[in-house]
């Protein structure tokens, strides 16, 4: 009896303990101090110690960095994470100086379990010389992928057009145009069930269209995007927990490759 009793009290003990260790490694702490790169900024977060040892980012995170060598720019991040993972709404900001020009910059984000879902808003208002321009896009993502639709999307040097239906999926007619009034054709996409059926060039000023393969759309655009998303930071201060650094957009395809930086089915560019 007694040692039934003795074993039955080092099982329980054995217990507590591991409740003990668990309830020691979910204890949530908070950092406030230096953090980024080279600890040029001071962020505030809360985290616990995961079962590998880890720091577990789990609560609210901010951050801030003034860049007094730049002008007195300044760089936020404010958002949560759950569990290490980005979740809900982000916003990153940009408040300072760019190549000698007044630049004021907004990116908000939704996340959930670490993927971006829901809107994607950037606002840009650049002032050069007394006068100022104004820049912005919304896009919208679901589990990770590039959705929704754009009629006239306009990065760099090109003009494209995109929809996705109900499954995420690429739909319709797809198109790019130069960004410039002498654009003399316009490149077509077609595609059925997140599937490229047909591929074409159409002449500007007299409809004509002549076959092609034209493809390569989804990875222009992802890339042009995070080109958008980057450019406020001017590639110096790109943000540290948001997910924008190495941030990889995708659409969701029928034969379910991912398009990205990896380029066209995996192919690097």
């Amino acid at each position: 009896m007694k040692r039934r009793m003795i074993q039955r009290s080092l099982v329980v003990a054995v217990f507590a303990a591991i409740a003990l260790t668990v309830n020691a490694q979910q204890e949530h702490q908070t950092y406030n101090g230096p953090f980024g790169r080279g600890n040029a900024g001071a962020a505030t977060y809360s985290y616990y110690t995961g079962d590998d040892g880890r720091r577990m980012f789990d609560g609210k995170y901010t951050y801030k960095r003034i860049d007094k060598r730049n002008g007195g720019s300044t760089y936020t991040e404010t958002g949560q994470y759950k569990d290490d993972k980005l979740e809900g709404l982000w916003t990153l900001t940009f408040n300072g100086s760019m190549y000698g020009n007044k630049v004021v910059a907004k990116i908000t984000l939704n996340y959930k379990n670490g993927l971006l879902d829901g809107p994607m808003n950037y606002s840009w208002r650049e002032t050069e010389d007394g006068r100022t321009k104004t820049e912005a896009y919304t896009f919208q993502f679901h589990e990770g992928y590039l959705t929704g639709k754009a009629t006239k999307l306009v990065l760099d040097r090109y003009i494209y057009s995109y929809q996705c239906d109900e499954e995420d999926l690429p739909i319709g007619i797809w198109t790019k145009i130069g960004n410039r009034k002498d654009a003399t054709f316009t490149e077509c996409c077609v595609y059925e069930n997140g599937k490229a059926i047909d591929g074409y060039t159409e002449q500007v000023a007299t409809g004509d269209r002549s076959s092609t393969t034209v493809d390569y759309y989804p990875n222009e655009m992802l890339k042009g995007i995070t080109r958008l998303l980057e450019r406020p930071y001017d590639f110096k201060e790109i943000p540290i927990r948001s997910g924008i650094e190495g941030l990889s957009l995708r659409f969701k395809f029928e034969d379910g490759l991912k398009y990205g930086f990896l380029g066209i089915k995996g192919h690097v560019f």
